[in-house]
Formats: structure tokens, C-alpha cells, sequence
């Protein structure tokens, strides 16, 4: 799906009530249409595991980002595959300290260094 795809799918999701589990793997949504996804997420509180891997998703504006899952009913989350770097990883995981329901992140193959 596209990025506009992804902003329709956001929509749709703020309605839904029956939807746990998303796979969106390999479909080059993008930060802009995870974004809109996760917005849609946050909405309903149903979506509880999401996939997202190999999606080109490079994070520039991660703290938008991190808010939205870190305050979704998201269980799940895996973001594999995608182009995040350590700087930012570390942003997101300071921004689950206080809130947050993730009890799984994958983040394997991404840009993260062994420091």
C-alpha cells in the first residue's frame, strides 16, 4: 500500500472494534503511513500486535512516533527490517518509561551498532 493507502487505513482503523492483529510487513509504507496507522490505533485501543517489518521505515521525526505507540494499546510491535538507528532506538525506548503496553519490540536488523 502507499502512503495514502496507509492515511486511509488510519481512518478505518479509529472505527474498528474487531481488528487485533495487523500485518502490514514489506508493503513500503513509510514514517508517514505508520504514522497515520498508529494515530488510527491509538484511537480504537482493538489493535494489539503490530507488524510493520521491512517497510523502509526511517525515523526522523521519532518522537512523534514513540508518543503515538508508547500511548496505543499496542502489545506487540515489530519494526524489523527497517532503516532505525541507535540514536533514535534509544529515543523511543526513554519515551516507554512511564507509559507504555508494549511487551514485545523487535528491532533486529535494523541500523543498530554493538556499542
Amino acid at each position: 500500500i502507499t502512503s495514502q493507502g496507509a492515511t486511509s487505513l488510519g481512518l478505518a482503523l479509529m472505527e474498528n472494534e474487531t481488528l487485533h492483529r495487523l500485518n502490514l510487513a514489506s508493503n513500503r509504507i513509510g514514517v508517514d503511513g505508520l504514522l497515520a496507522i498508529i494515530g488510527g490505533i491509538q484511537h480504537s485501543k482493538s489493535v494489539v500486535a503490530l507488524n510493520v517489518m521491512a517497510n523502509g521505515i526511517t525515523v526522523s521525526r521519532e518522537s512523534d512516533l514513540w508518543d503515538l505507540i508508547a500511548s496505543s494499546a499496542i502489545k506487540e510491535l515489530s519494526l524489523r527490517k527497517n532503516k532505525i538507528h541507535d540514536d533514535v532506538i534509544i529515543q523511543f525506548l526513554f519515551s516507554l518509561r512511564d507509559k507504555c503496553y508494549l511487551e514485545i519490540i523487535d528491532l533486529a536488523e535494523n541500523e543498530i551498532s554493538e556499542k
